[in-house]
């Protein structure tokens, strides 16, 4: 779904078959770089060492995926939500859902300084939709999933 062309041609069908959508779930994601491998206690030059083998390009990808390709989801799918306001078939307004992570609100980075950083990015991300979607009577909220194992709870702000 990193196509913004394979978007389009997906509202496209579906504004076809329908005409209209109520809920959009904007659900995408990778990990990209993690610490996996990382001695426990690392000096600070090994530390910096082993992050400054992370490939930029790798980052940019993760960004990519958990992040820009939520955003070209929804403003895909926008119009045909719009649609799903005048339908009137369901009682609440139309929805965008984007799918974030726990990770995007621990300190302690779950899967990777990327993942994390990205997933808070789309959940920033949402709240900006939120705000600017009113005049148009579209809701937009993001959920966070995350394990509960103390293996994936970090310190949290």
């Amino acid at each position: 779904m990193t196509s913004k062309a394979d978007l389009a041609a997906a509202a496209e069908q579906i504004r076809e078959k329908s005409g209209y959508v109520n809920l959009v779930i904007a659900n995408s994601g990778i990990t990209g770089p993690t610490s996996k491998g990382l001695s426990k206690d690392p000096s600070l030059t090994e530390f910096r060492n082993y992050l400054d083998e992370w490939s930029v390009e790798d980052i940019n990808k993760t960004y990519a995926v958990n992040t820009t390709v939520v955003f070209s989801t929804l403003v895909a799918f926008l119009e045909l939500l719009d649609k799903g306001n005048k339908a009137g078939n369901v009682e609440q307004t139309s929805q965008i859902v984007a799918v974030s992570s726990a990770g995007a609100f621990n300190r302690i980075p779950m899967a990777g300084f990327a993942y994390s950083c990205s997933k808070a990015a789309t959940v920033h991300m949402t709240k900006q939709f939120a705000t600017r979607l009113v005049p148009y009577d579209i809701r937009a909220n993001a959920i966070a999933p995350g394990c509960k194992s103390p293996s994936c709870m970090g310190s949290t702000i």
